[in-house]
């Protein structure tokens, strides 16, 4: 079954199809279809679902996973987490009362958001590549949101735990990995290109 998304050609298969991508399909079509009802203009109605939008702009709430460590072991870090990204985060999301009642889908862009290079003390080039996880909440959140925020930040820590003692399980590698809950408006801060 093809999946039609022109915008990213590696998710054109529907080997890639599971629950948390359906979900945000679902979530695009329902978008879409919004649209088309509420348009008058056939033309516009027609070809402005299929511009979408910029992955920074349809979510409020973010995680940014940074992979960081030598260039050498870098590529083969950031593939491995990658991987493990939506599986890990959804699994752990369902163990907490306070998340599972709260997310309704992550939807994870399917590239490395960004790459930096810099020298460490010992002049080692490090290479820094960040994840970009879109957070849909199924109702916005209320007093600020302290109690998912905390919630989430504790989920996070055992994710960063997790993912990098199976990665480091039968050898030591120099690689970092820190997730942190990021909200929209302060991405530039991380580094994050708000036009992706």
């Amino acid at each position: 079954m093809p999946i039609i998304m022109p915008t990213f050609p590696e998710q054109n298969v529907g080997a890639n199809l599971n629950a948390p991508m359906a979900k945000v399909i679902l979530s695009e079509l329902r978008t879409a279809l919004k649209q088309i009802k509420n348009n008058q203009n056939l033309t516009e109605t027609i070809i402005s679902p299929l511009k979408g939008g910029t992955f920074t702009e349809k979510y409020a709430h973010f995680i940014v996973i940074d992979c960081s460590g030598p260039q050498i072991n870098i590529g083969k870090f950031s593939q491995f987490v990658g991987k493990r990204i939506l599986y890990e985060l959804h699994k752990l999301i369902k163990k907490s009362s306070k998340l599972a009642n709260r997310v309704d889908f992550l939807h994870i862009y399917p590239t490395e958001a960004s790459t930096e290079r810099h020298y460490d003390e010992l002049n080692r080039l490090n290479v820094v590549k960040k994840w970009l996880v879109g957070i849909k909440l199924f109702e916005a959140l209320d007093n600020g949101g302290s109690e998912f925020k905390s919630a989430l930040k504790e989920m996070l820590k055992s994710f960063d735990i997790r993912i990098k003692k199976d990665f480091n399980r039968f050898l030591f590698y120099s690689v970092k990995l820190t997730s942190e809950y990021v909200e929209a408006n302060d991405l530039a801060a991380w580094g994050i290109d708000q036009e992706i």
